[in-house]
């Protein structure tokens, strides 16, 4: 043991023989001091603090105590109401006052007792000749006077306590109002002696003290070790750092090749996918071309229209992944820009007019030429942007914007949608994120669109941004370092009329007459077994599951969002309801929740939650938002039929 401490001691001398670790030393013990200097005081502090508090708690609890059973007799003995101090000192019911107060502090650990009046005149007082003094001037009495109990601590060589003479003693006075009713109509000022406290607080803290200088010169002693360690490593160490620089430049060369690698699967994949899927979406086409009756002809259409959106996917997916892996390239060649521009606003022109917006174009005269640069890329970001805006904007119009600039053109796609906030904005251009992602998001998509858009921007060379204000509308914008082709010039493919306006101006539709949202009522079967309630936004998902139940026997209302399905349910008794849960407006669970809330005849029907999120703690959420029962997506006739089967008091349908 000897041994041990002498070479712990040679070590710690050695170490101090070093400028760098004596600084360290020095540091740490003037910070270790100040630390244990400071957890002293808090401690000391805190302790105290923990005394006076409940000492004015029992001070309370104590004037609660006396006014129940000592101050009824106490009360009518005091003139409360007389303001000569003469009179007051000659109360000739003092010593029966002062009896009745001994009588109740022997219970308690009070030493003094006052009692004043609302002017702060002392009634009584266990010290005879305090009587009389105005304690209107006193903090405490103030704060008593407003209904706010207050203590303080204080230390005493000699105290005077009925009639004897306590030494060395640490008091708390606490001043507490005594309230008859709802008035207040005096203030004690009640002395206990905290001595015997104080006494073992300071023996706690002192052993206190000694475990933490203890615990103290260990941690001391071992930060000295552990940095004099750790300089004799960096010393070591030194020699040895261009090779470890040349391993960490190894390290980031093959992280870079692992990223490569991945996005070339990535994009392989992609492709692969994307491959089978236009067969798919070609024989789609081909068998739309077919006799079909209308509701076969239905079914081919939203195939169609489903595998282009699953295709769109699929290109953003093969996009992004060439762009991270270094394979996309672009072209320089000459095209014509009023014509790129065209056809954009022509393919997105029916959709616009489809929401009842304006979809318009404008080009200065500097923009009508041809230009140098990657026609296919320039009207993919084009596109993508105009179709973001149509997306987002219900009311209003979109303006497509070309101008020309001294460093080339920019391009501007103006909006009077949704908007965003800064924080949303700082969201944009990341690769496969959504501004909302909530469970009521209105509008779908991967949010890979305006990452591709940037990635693309920044390949030609170019840079892309934004404008945008909440509920007012936003604006996207980007530049390319396009140059004039001088050898050829440009023509307006569709001129407008010689009386029209340089600017191309889409004419909006017709606003529909009731812009709410409607209730689709699928019957096509009779109703044999029941009526339900389907609260479904998707409207392939909604045909898909209405077909389905009819064909069960079921007559089947549909509702569009969750909110429109809290008020059918209110309105008219439902078998059971079927909820999704991710839709706009209000998600399944929200609805869920209202119609159980609510007073309607479905308050306590049978739910079914709808989800393609199939994890157990989906389940979980759904029946804790007041489901009955869970289905997860897609649905299987074998499964829904399932969970019909289930639907208390329903006719269970044939397989």
């Amino acid at each position: 043991m000897q041994l041990k401490s002498k070479n712990l001691a040679v070590l710690l001398w050695s170490a101090l023989k070093n400028h760098t670790t004596r600084a360290f030393a020095a540091l740490t013990f003037v910070v270790l001091s100040v630390a244990l200097a400071l957890t002293w005081k808090l401690l000391v502090q805190s302790n105290q603090e923990g005394i006076v508090n409940a000492t004015k708690a029992a001070s309370m609890a104590i004037t609660e105590v006396m006014v129940s059973e000592a101050w009824n007799e106490i009360r009518p003995l005091l003139l409360l109401d007389e303001e000569s101090v003469v009179a007051i000192k000659a109360n000739p019911y003092m010593d029966q006052i002062d009896a009745a107060v001994r009588k109740f502090s022997r219970q308690t650990d009070i030493v003094k007792v006052k009692i004043f009046d609302l002017r702060g005149v002392t009634q009584y007082s266990s010290e005879f000749r305090q009587i009389g003094e105005n304690k209107a001037a006193s903090s405490g009495f103030s704060s008593a006077v407003q209904g706010v109990a207050t203590s303080e601590l204080s230390f005493r060589q000699s105290f005077e306590s009925f009639g004897r003479t306590l030494q060395e003693v640490n008091l708390v006075s606490s001043y507490v109002p005594v309230v008859e009713g709802e008035n207040r109509v005096a203030v004690l000022e009640i002395y206990t002696d905290r001595s015997s406290e104080f006494a073992h607080m300071r023996a706690q803290q002192w052993g206190l003290l000694l475990g933490l200088g203890a615990i103290y010169v260990v941690l001391y002693v071992v930060l000295l070790f552990v940095f004099w360690s750790s300089e004799r490593a960096r010393l070591r160490h030194v020699g040895s750092l261009q090779e470890l620089a040349t391993q960490n430049e190894s390290a980031r060369l093959a992280a870079e090749q692992n990223t490569r690698l991945k996005s070339q699967f990535l994009a392989t994949m992609s492709h692969e996918i994307r491959t089978p899927m236009n067969g798919v979406i070609g024989m789609a086409h081909l068998l739309a071309e077919t006799p079909l009756t209308p509701v076969q002809s239905g079914y081919v259409h939203d195939i169609v229209n489903s595998g282009e959106s699953l295709l769109a996917i699929i290109n953003d997916i093969l996009d992004i992944s060439k762009i991270e892996a270094g394979k996309m390239e672009f072209e320089h060649a000459t095209f014509d820009l009023p014509e790129l521009v065209q056809s954009v606003h022509a393919l997105l022109m029916l959709r616009a007019d489809q929401k009842g917006i304006g979809l318009h174009v404008d080009l200065d005269d500097a923009s009508t030429h041809c230009f140098v640069g990657d026609a296919l890329r320039t009207r993919q970001v084009l596109l993508n942007l105009v179709s973001n805006a149509v997306k987002f904007t219900d009311h209003g119009q979109v303006n497509i914007t070309v101008q020309r600039q001294a460093a080339g053109v920019r391009f501007s796609v103006s909006d009077t949608g949704i908007g965003m906030d800064a924080q949303e904005v700082a969201q944009l251009f990341q690769s496969f994120t959504q501004v909302d992602g909530s469970a009521t998001r209105r509008f779908g998509g991967t949010g890979l669109g305006l990452a591709i858009s940037k990635k693309l921007v920044e390949g030609m060379q170019g840079a892309i941004g934004v404008d945008s204000h909440k509920g007012v509308g936003t604006t996207f914008y980007f530049d390319l370092p396009l140059q004039i082709d001088p050898s050829r010039s440009a023509v307006m493919r569709s001129a407008p009329a010689a009386n029209a306006p340089k600017s191309l101006m889409a004419v909006p539709a017709a606003a529909p007459s009731d812009a709410a949202p409607k209730v689709m009522l699928v019957s096509a079967a009779p109703m044999v077994k029941g009526k339900l309630l389907l609260v479904e936004d998707h409207p392939v998902n909604q045909k898909l599951a209405a077909t389905l139940l009819q064909r069960m026997g079921f007559e089947v209302d549909i509702a569009q969002d969750g909110s429109l399905g809290v008020d059918m349910a209110e309105r008219q008794r439902y078998d059971a309801i079927l909820m999704d849960v991710q839709m706009p407006v209000m998600n399944g669970l929200e609805a869920t929740r209202a119609i159980r809330q609510g007073t309607g005849q479905n308050q306590g029907g049978w739910i079914i939650g709808l989800t393609a999120n199939a994890m157990e703690s989906d389940r979980e959420e759904c029946l804790s938002a007041g489901m009955n029962d869970f289905l997860s997506k897609p649905l299987r006739k074998e499964d829904l039929t399932a969970a019909v089967s289930r639907i208390p008091k329903a006719i269970h349908p044939t397989p």
